[in-house]
C-alpha cells in the first residue's frame, strides 16, 4: 500500500506543476480552480462543469430517497 500510495504522490505532483488556473461555472458561480488538462474528447472546463451537474443530481436522489 505504501508503494502505491508514494507512485500516486509522485504524480500528483508531476500533474500539479503542469496544472494552470481555469475559471468555470461550478456549484451556481463561477470560480477559479487549479486543474491539469489532458488532450480527450471535452475540455477541462466541460469535465468539471458536467461533473459537478452530476453531483447535484445525485445529491438530489439522496434527499428524494430520504
Amino acid at each position: 500500500m505504501a508503494a502505491h500510495l508514494a507512485n500516486l504522490s509522485v504524480l500528483v505532483a508531476d500533474r500539479r506543476e503542469k496544472a494552470e488556473r481555469v475559471s468555470v461555472f461550478l456549484y451556481g458561480k463561477q470560480r477559479e480552480i487549479l486543474a491539469y488538462e489532458q488532450m480527450v474528447m471535452l475540455s477541462v472546463q466541460q469535465i468539471i462543469e458536467y461533473y459537478s451537474a452530476r453531483w447535484k443530481i445525485e445529491s438530489g436522489f439522496k434527499k428524494i430517497k430520504q
